[in-house]
């Protein structure tokens, strides 16, 4: 049974795990030193400025977790920006990543942001 749960340092590894999984699913360039250093420091880059990063984890046999996608979210002067929303391929077409996304857009409109948007996508 999978649940969304606010980011813990514990899921830092599982997070990154998902989103290599996806950036080698694509054919996308690793850069932990660049454009994803962000995912080594979520606590820094996203919840210390006031902004949020979700797991969604599914929980296995003995109480442990696996983390199988995530999403987060910054708050900017008029708006609200999501970031890194990935899911494994595996867990795909399960709902899985509509409630990321409505946990996001939830957290946003909770904050009084405007929509949220993510490059030139806004909803």
């Amino acid at each position: 049974m999978w649940r969304i749960s606010p980011y813990e340092p514990s899921h830092r590894d599982g997070v990154v795990h998902v989103v290599k999984s996806v950036f080698d699913e694509y054919g996308f360039t690793w850069e932990a030193d660049g454009y994803c250093s962000d995912l080594y420091n979520v606590e820094r880059v996203y919840l210390q400025p006031g902004g949020m990063f979700w797991c969604a984890v599914d929980a296995e046999e003995k109480g442990r977790e696996t983390v199988i996608g995530c999403a987060g979210l910054t708050f900017h002067d008029d708006h609200s920006e999501l970031h890194r929303m990935y899911l494994l391929s595996a867990c795909r077409g399960r709902g899985i990543g509509r409630a990321l996304l409505l946990t996001c857009m939830e957290h946003a409109r909770r904050k009084a942001a405007a929509p949220c948007g993510h490059g030139a996508m806004s909803f």
